[in-house]
């Protein structure tokens, strides 16, 4: 099986990831070609019950009820991965931090799964998911405030890659940053 010349994985914290279990001998990086926010999505019955839409909901507002909330395991995705670094950023305000960031986890964790699919077939009020995914499965869009880290799909020709490999891989580059291509990325 042939060693991938180029790599775009959805999150640039993947990367790091990548790099800190040495997997590449010399750091990597790339620019963003794409980017969506992780935001919480629920249903429209959950959304309405909190004032929507005439309310924006908060997250704040979602996690202090009694709303039920899944996510994709932060080991194996990168939604589920920002919503644990976002709501420790979400909790920082708080008068106890700790025991606030303590209660969106357990919160969380209640229905935590190991794919998006499984995540989509259950009944759950809400979900941590890309925005990207809103539309697909009818949701209604919650952001965070400050926001939690968004998908942003980093473009990164790999180590190994011989001269010719690069020089096409940048070539693609181009054209993926064309305004055209960047518009049509963006539609989706």
């Amino acid at each position: 099986l042939a060693k991938p010349d180029v790599w775009i994985p959805e999150t640039s914290l993947w990367l790091l990831r990548a790099q800190q279990q040495g997997v590449w001998s010399i750091p990597v990086a790339g620019p963003s070609i794409a980017s969506s926010p992780i935001v919480l999505g629920l249903s429209e019955s959950a959304a309405r019950s909190l004032g929507w839409p005439q309310e924006v909901p908060t997250w704040a507002r979602v996690f202090g009820g009694d709303m039920a909330l899944g996510f994709v395991d932060p080991a194996v995705d990168p939604a589920g991965l920002s919503a644990l670094i976002g709501t420790g950023q979400l909790t920082r305000a708080s008068p106890d931090p700790g025991g606030a960031y303590a209660l969106m986890l357990r919160k969380l964790t209640k229905n935590t799964v190991q794919t998006s699919a499984e995540l989509f077939g259950r009944q759950l009020d809400g979900v941590v998911t890309p925005e990207l995914e809103l539309r697909k499965h009818n949701l209604v869009g919650v952001y965070a405030d400050p926001a939690v880290p968004s998908l942003d799909f980093p473009y990164v020709v790999l180590p190994g890659a011989d001269q010719a490999k690069r020089d096409a891989a940048q070539q693609l580059l181009g054209r993926l940053l064309d305004r055209s291509a960047a518009q049509a990325l963006a539609g989706q």
